[in-house]
């Protein structure tokens, strides 16, 4: 597979394969993706427990277990308790 990179890329990867680090520009590529990989399995995670969340909210909107927060001040005691 040949993938065309801009010279910035191409410096980079010279540098890290320079360091010792590395012993070529495959494991780069293959660490790059393996962290990328894991980073996209971080976000869906961080979403399934926000979708969670908000469906504890809105839960409790429904039920009538809310705060009403009329202006800054009360916004700020609010969550000064928290």
């Amino acid at each position: 597979m040949h993938m065309p990179l801009t010279p910035q890329l191409e410096a980079m990867i010279r540098e890290k394969v320079g360091s010792s680090h590395y012993k070529n520009a495959s494991q780069i590529i293959r660490e790059a993706l393996s962290l990328m990989q894991a980073n996209e399995n971080v976000q869906k995670l961080k979403l399934e427990r926000l979708r969670i969340e908000l469906d504890k909210a809105e839960t409790d909107f429904a039920n009538g277990n809310l705060v009403t927060l009329r202006n800054d001040a009360e916004l700020s005691a609010f969550f000064e308790k928290l």
